[in-house]
């Protein structure tokens, strides 16, 4: 009994620490450049990782109502921590994609999902005009890279943000799908590290959500 106790406070101490507020020096410099950036009208944002930070979007889209709100490293706790700058604009679109980080940092599936959903509410409530567009997280691979998660962790993940798209009745993009191989791992054409992508894969990223990027 003892030992399980035990067991349970090391945990709980480790669940805890795991979503500690403590960020990295690029997290603060970031959030606070985000913080003095002026807000505009009719924003689309993109807000995740650093799979979304790596990303040239308003190029990409050429419109520069398109903001980039990635943040390399981040989590589903971080993007909670400065989601208040996000919707200060009232933005049109957020589009987002997050959860990556926190499955390779072994947070729990639980936790990232109620992160999730806590994330969704703040949105629709802090910015109830904002149209969300909920993207998968994209698959990794273990064989050209060190991603230290797995393609089957990521379709688990997947389909818990899938449900809470549904539950609140948003757009779900699987994009998933459309980036894997034969193996149903991440096609090595599109990335060189096994887990983020190159100038190929986000020309297909943007060629999946373009309609949605164009239309209300």
């Amino acid at each position: 009994m003892k030992n399980y106790l035990l067991a349970i406070f090391i945990f709980s101490v480790l669940s805890m620490y795991a979503q500690s507020n403590v960020h990295s020096p690029y997290w603060n410099q970031k959030t606070d450049m985000y913080r003095i950036l002026p807000n505009t009208e009719g924003e689309i944002i993109f807000l995740g990782d650093s799979i979304t930070d790596r990303c040239e979007w308003a190029e990409l889209f050429q419109n520069v109502n398109v903001k980039n709100r990635g943040l390399s490293g981040d989590r589903t706790s971080g993007l909670l921590d400065r989601l208040d700058e996000v919707i200060e604009s009232k933005p049109d679109k957020i589009f987002v994609m997050i959860g990556v980080n926190d499955l390779r940092h072994d947070v729990p599936l639980y936790t990232i999902v109620g992160n999730y959903r806590n994330l969704v509410k703040r949105i629709l409530l802090g910015s109830p005009g904002t149209r969300v567009i909920v993207q998968s997280v994209l698959p990794v691979n273990n064989i050209i890279g060190k991603p230290k998660t797995t393609c089957e962790k990521v379709l688990k993940l997947n389909e818990e943000i899938s449900k809470i798209a549904a539950d609140f009745g948003l757009v779900y993009i699987d994009l998933n799908k459309s980036f894997v191989d034969e193996k149903g791992m991440l096609d090595n054409k599109y990335s060189e590290d096994g887990l983020h992508i190159n100038g190929e894969g986000y020309l297909l990223w943007a060629s999946l959500i373009e309609e949605y990027v164009k239309n209300q």
